[in-house]
């Protein structure tokens, strides 16, 4: 089927596993950056910055709140907080005469990173944030896992496969 991912029509964020919708402005997801290390020598010619599959730099996701909210502030709290966020995708699909939507669900877990309470100004929201440290994240388009990363549990399953299974196993962790 020839589809084209279009735009995200609507998003909401839920406390993890709960019914309960928080009531935020924009959600910026984080951006993996693989750690790597330099490797150079005999039989190269000059460097090469080698990834290392699996293993990512810190993770980031910041919920910017409209108005100082209880989720917010409970959410500065270390301890490990879980997210479901769904978006409504548009998708242009090919086949059919137009537009059809899809579900994106990202699952977050994380740590309380910084809590920014923003501005109190007279008929404004506050525009605060809050920041989580990533340990965990899925993102499901439709029913289809297509890229899950747990930190703790060396999981990093991409395109199909987890690349970290041969690590596990040599860990004694499988």
């Amino acid at each position: 089927m020839k589809q084209m991912p279009a735009k995200i029509l609507s998003a909401a964020v839920y406390l993890g596993g709960s019914a309960t919708m928080l009531g935020n402005g924009d959600i910026t997801l984080p951006s993996l950056e693989a750690m790597s290390e330099t490797m150079s020598g005999a039989g190269i010619a000059g460097e090469i910055d080698v990834p290392t599959s699996g293993f990512y730099s810190s993770l980031t996701v910041d919920i910017a709140w409209r108005s100082v909210d209880r989720a917010a502030i409970k959410m500065a709290s270390t301890k490990l907080h879980s997210l479901d966020i769904r978006g409504a995708q548009q998708v242009f699909d090919m086949t059919l005469p137009g537009m059809r939507v899809e579900q994106v669900k990202v699952t977050i877990k994380g740590l309380g990173k910084t809590l920014d309470l923003g501005t109190f100004a007279t008929n404004s929201p506050t525009d605060g944030s809050t920041s989580l440290e990533v340990t965990y994240i899925k993102i499901e388009i439709g029913e289809e896992k297509v890229l899950e990363l747990d930190k703790l549990n060396f999981i990093f399953y991409v395109d199909g496969s987890d690349e970290m299974t041969d690590v596990r196993r040599a860990l004694g962790m499988q």
